[in-house]
């Protein structure tokens, strides 16, 4: 059996996965190889679970396996240095902790990984998916296309709907808003007719979650920029302006201070 991303270390979600395989007629054991779209916690934490039953051939996207492995560039592509200094509440923030706490152990160790790059052909199943490199959300973030059945499995790269849905995350260190928008670009030409995200789901379409994606982005910049046009502000406003006071909610406990950018 084939997975593509693996989910987190945690109980409650491996137990979900497991029912899952189980209503299928599959056992975790019966996993022979496992495709990481990319390094992201919540992507990878679960082979760790999954090593336990079966020992699986890895895949994961070459640009993305040094965060798998290394803590260090974890926090480099999540929350990078240049943000860090000028946020003062997050020069100590630590992202890995936080990581740690809500994905269980994700790092990989003593885990043998094949790497795959955009362009590669993956035969899973009956089916013969190519792969495309789509920085932006994370450096190494692959998505996988099969034109037979126009499907795209898109992982992080679109704004999605429903539970778990967010505009993905994206740094400088992971390509910027730049490689972000030149990656919804770089698919736009596909013949899609089904997408699945990795985070709730596609309501309107591939073409609409490319436009919608790529308006959110520029929107969302165009704020910031014309924000600070009028006059310095805290980090805090920026985040109000795109978010509403909501977002803090969310932050366990951790608050910003005033301080100016």
């Amino acid at each position: 059996m084939n997975v593509i991303d693996t989910g987190l270390n945690e109980e409650a979600s491996f137990e979900g996965f497991q029912k899952c395989l189980k209503g299928i007629g599959y056992g975790v054991s019966d996993i022979h190889t496992i495709y990481l779209t990319h390094g992201h916690t919540d992507h990878i934490a679960g082979v760790n679970l999954i090593t336990d039953y079966c020992n699986p051939k890895v895949y994961l996207s070459e640009k993305s396996i040094p965060e798998a492995f290394d803590p260090a560039m974890q926090d480099h592509y999540c929350l990078p240095e240049s943000v860090r200094k000028i946020v003062p509440d997050l020069r100590d923030f630590d992202i890995l902790a936080n990581f740690e706490q809500s994905c269980g152990k994700w790092w990989l160790e003593d885990i043998d990984v094949t790497p795959i790059r955009g362009g590669d052909r993956l035969n899973i199943g009956k089916y013969t998916f190519t792969t495309i490199l789509v920085p932006g959300h994370d450096i190494g973030l692959l998505v996988f296309y099969e034109p037979t059945l126009k499907l795209l499995l898109s992982t992080d790269l679109f704004h999605s709907s429903g539970p778990g849905s967010a505009l993905p995350w994206y740094t400088s260190t992971a390509g910027g808003v730049s490689e972000y928008l030149k990656s919804l670009r770089r698919v736009e030409g596909l013949d899609v007719e089904q997408v699945f995200p990795s985070h709730g789901f596609i309501r309107n379409g591939f073409s609409e979650a490319i436009n919608t994606t790529s308006s959110i982005i520029e929107t969302r910049e165009q704020k910031i920029l014309s924000a600070l046009r009028e006059g310095r502000k805290t980090c805090r406003q920026l985040d109000n302006l795109l978010f509403g006071e909501f977002c803090w909610i969310y932050a366990r406990g951790f608050q910003p201070s005033q301080s100016l950018i």
